[in-house]
């Protein structure tokens, strides 16, 4: 789906976290991480364990040379993914974090 979709999905249902989510991605994709970062934070507001929102919006962070900010969401998305039982998730998370930090 492209932007103009998820526009049209979020006209019909203003919260849509999977239009948030998506077009945020989307964004990202399309090298505009400040709208990334946005959508994201629309789709956390709507549901606080989406940890995929949490993740993506700090590899935003990070390509705008925010690194607190990104590490700290990475971190959280860890812990999302731990407690709901998504080991893979989890341990890419975590090697994602050593990245950052480096």
């Amino acid at each position: 789906m492209a932007i103009a979709d998820f526009n049209q999905t979020l006209r019909i249902d203003p919260q849509s976290v999977d239009a948030y989510y998506n077009r945020g991605l989307a964004y990202f994709k399309q090298r505009n991480p400040q709208a990334a970062i946005k959508d994201f934070n629309q789709a956390i507001r709507i549901n606080r364990n989406l940890a995929d929102a949490y993740g993506n919006r700090g590899l935003a962070q990070y390509t705008l040379g925010d690194q607190t900010s990104a590490i700290a969401d990475l971190e959280q998305a860890a812990r999302l993914f731990r407690q709901q039982g998504n080991t893979q998730s989890y341990q890419q998370t975590q090697t994602l974090i050593q990245q950052v930090r480096q």
